[in-house]
């Protein structure tokens, strides 16, 4: 940078809420909450109290994970490895079959014989899978796996049912 040219500073957005104290009908325990909450690195909540809206939650953190929870992301984890291996063609794809319904099934079948321009960028490498439980039996499913250098998303939903957790939808990008 040479001595004529300005220097540049981003500076804050201006604040256009007013702060939590001048709202009426919110007490001054209130925002002292909201500022405790702040300093709580555990949790997700909102670093500057006084943009802070009166009716949003105080403090949003995550649900503390039960043995569902656990049991959900070990079975998403165990059927998305299973899925791209047998994508890649290292696994039959029959032995999807105590995993995913016979629709995901059928997709993967369709997908091993018709993309065989991906496996030639190598073999796919699951790098992050994330559950979102929706409702008590059923789970969102999402993630990214890698194939030679490249990042692709994955997306699935998986139920619960009488025989355990199965792979009802899967998406591949």
């Amino acid at each position: 940078m040479s001595d004529r040219e300005p220097s540049r500073v981003l500076a804050p957005a201006p604040v256009f809420e007013p702060p939590l104290a001048d709202v009426p009908g919110v007490s001054g325990t209130a925002a002292n909450s909201v500022r405790q909450c702040a300093t709580r690195p555990e949790r997700w909540c909102r670093t500057r109290p006084e943009r802070q809206r009166p009716s949003a939650p105080q403090c949003a953190g995550p649900a503390p994970d039960s043995a569902a929870d656990t049991a959900v992301r070990r079975f998403a984890e165990r059927a998305v490895r299973v899925v791209l291996e047998a994508v890649d063609g290292r696994r039959p794809v029959a032995q999807l079959a105590p995993l995913a319904d016979p629709a995901v099934i059928a997709a993967v079948t369709t997908v091993v014989r018709t993309a065989a321009a991906e496996r030639r960028l190598g073999p796919a490498v699951a790098l992050a899978v994330n559950v979102a439980v929706v409702r008590p039996h059923v789970a969102e499913v999402f993630g990214s796996y890698e194939r030679g250098g490249r990042r692709f998303a994955l997306a699935a939903r998986v139920i619960h049912s009488r025989r355990g957790w199965r792979l009802a939808v899967l998406r591949l990008r």
